[in-house]
């Protein structure tokens, strides 16, 4: 049996962010980030595993001096 996806909304993923979720609607308008999301009708959600992979793969590494 597979399992279903599970979905962040705009307010879950702006507060993760720790940005207002206006925000997210402009970065999605300009193409600002290429966050991973599917609209339905007027509904935008965020595919939980797709988000965070998206958000680990924009991270990147310290090193000291």
């Amino acid at each position: 049996m597979s399992q279903s996806k599970k979905y962040l909304t705009q307010k879950q993923v702006a507060d993760i962010l720790g940005v207002k979720v206006t925000s997210l609607n402009h970065w999605r308008a300009v193409q600002r980030y290429n966050i991973p999301y599917i609209k339905k009708g007027r509904i935008i959600l965020y595919p939980e595993t797709e988000f965070y992979n998206w958000l680990e793969s924009d991270s990147y590494n310290m090193k000291n001096s």
